[in-house]
């Protein structure tokens, strides 16, 4: 497979690539295939899409336009999913799943639930997450599906992509890491008591060692203090990613039994963490849809509302973010210091608050975010629902209360 040009130097990244198969790094042809999709194939296989160096970047070059995979998995790792399923694994994912939309439409007479079972959560996360990154770069699933047989063509775009994912992530976790120390407290003029200082880089003074970040990660089930937080190190008190963390409801928020939704992902700190992310660290603070930076983040990656995505990896950020965790969950440096928390899962707990927006459940919160971050009025309502009983975990909860609503709602429509 060729990796030069006719000079003998790499090939430039506006060069057009060749009209042949031959020449196009050896990928078949498919029929009806735009030249754009065509160019973003050979741009694969001679391999001259690469990390973006220092330094600006024209308009016009292939950055500008979309065409390069590691611009693409910063944006992806944000709006898409946060390094918790390798990219290559999605793809093959995706890739099945092509396959098998193309065999049903040769069947007639089935509907979709009599081809396959009903999907898990897992595989309607990688659905999403497929989806995302076929939008997200023009002419990805044709590339991949024409690049079937270049199972090592493929790893190459997915390493790339997974290692740029890992890179937003680190950088979004240093700056909330001591951002977070200003606007900690709902009232911003409170201080920090015990103080954590910014010139600190060991966070073993947070999680459930620090007073206010323990009552904030503390399950909002759980009354906030010392005896909580004592329970819960030794492990006779259990606050996993099946419970809400305390910052994820408004500050001085009451626990009622029954309305674990209500004010739900509204917490100050949540918001805060949005527009910090989002719209610039020095936005935390600005009122709704307010930035500091002419160009902030979230116009740079195309984001116009929130998502659930999008919100779930602002949570998983605040959540390490006020952790005595030093390493990301899962990461190499965490497995090698041993500094796992043994019960609190980070990519269940992701995972939980995308699933919370299934079936387009929730909007009402997505109005919130996108009135706070973005400044925009979508007359959103937040609905009080009664919980069932028997659930478990606080998603079953709210499954549970959302199943006794719609049967409220059946008994009164059957109702003479």
């Amino acid at each position: 497979m060729p990796r030069t040009s006719s000079s003998g130097g790499p090939p430039s990244p506006n060069a057009t690539p060749p009209a042949s198969n031959d020449d196009a790094g050896g990928l078949p042809s498919v029929e009806g295939v735009s030249p754009e999709i065509m160019r973003l194939a050979t741009s694969v296989a001679l391999g001259y899409i690469v990390s973006p160096g220092p330094g600006k970047r024209k308009h016009g070059d292939a950055t500008a336009r979309g065409m390069n995979f590691a611009d693409f998995g910063h944006t992806f790792c944000r709006l898409g999913e946060p390094g918790f399923t390798q990219v290559f694994d999605i793809v093959e994912h995706g890739l099945k799943l092509a396959a098998a939309d193309s065999d049903d439409e040769d069947l007639d007479g089935l509907q979709p639930g009599d081809l396959r079972p009903a999907k898990t959560d897992e595989e309607r996360i990688r659905d999403g997450s497929w989806r995302i990154l076929c939008d997200g770069i023009p002419g990805f699933e044709n590339a991949m599906i024409s690049a079937t047989a270049e199972r090592a063509l493929r790893r190459q775009v997915c390493t790339q992509l997974h290692k740029a994912i890992q890179d937003q992530r680190g950088n979004d976790t240093g700056g909330l890491k001591y951002a977070l120390l200003d606007w900690i407290h709902f009232d911003t003029t409170q201080s920090l008591n015990p103080p954590i200082s910014k010139q600190e880089n060991s966070k073993s003074f947070r999680g459930w060692n620090h007073p206010v970040t323990a009552a904030l990660l503390c399950p909002i089930e759980f009354e906030p203090i010392d005896d909580t937080y004592a329970g819960i190190k030794e492990g006779r008190i259990t606050a996993s990613a099946q419970q809400w963390p305390r910052f994820c409801y408004p500050d001085g928020h009451e626990y009622v039994p029954g309305q674990e939704i209500v004010g739900l992902f509204k917490g100050y700190l949540c918001v805060r963490s949005s527009k910090h992310i989002f719209m610039g660290p020095s936005s935390a603070l600005k009122g709704p849809g307010l930035s500091s930076s002419r160009s902030p983040n979230a116009k740079r990656i195309g984001m116009t509302r929130m998502t659930p995505r999008a919100l779930a990896y602002v949570l998983i950020q605040l959540w390490f973010a006020l952790s005595s965790l030093q390493h990301w969950p899962g990461s190499e440096a965490a497995k090698s210091n041993g500094q796992e928390d043994d019960q609190f899962n980070i990519a269940v707990f992701w995972r939980n608050i995308v699933s919370f927006f299934d079936d387009g459940n929730g909007q009402d919160v997505l109005d919130f975010y996108d009135y706070e971050v973005f400044g925009i009025r979508r007359g959103g309502s937040n609905v009080v629902r009664e919980r069932g009983t028997g659930a478990q975990s606080a998603m079953e909860r709210i499954r549970a209360e959302r199943s006794e609503e719609a049967r409220k709602r059946a008994r009164l429509d059957t109702e003479p």
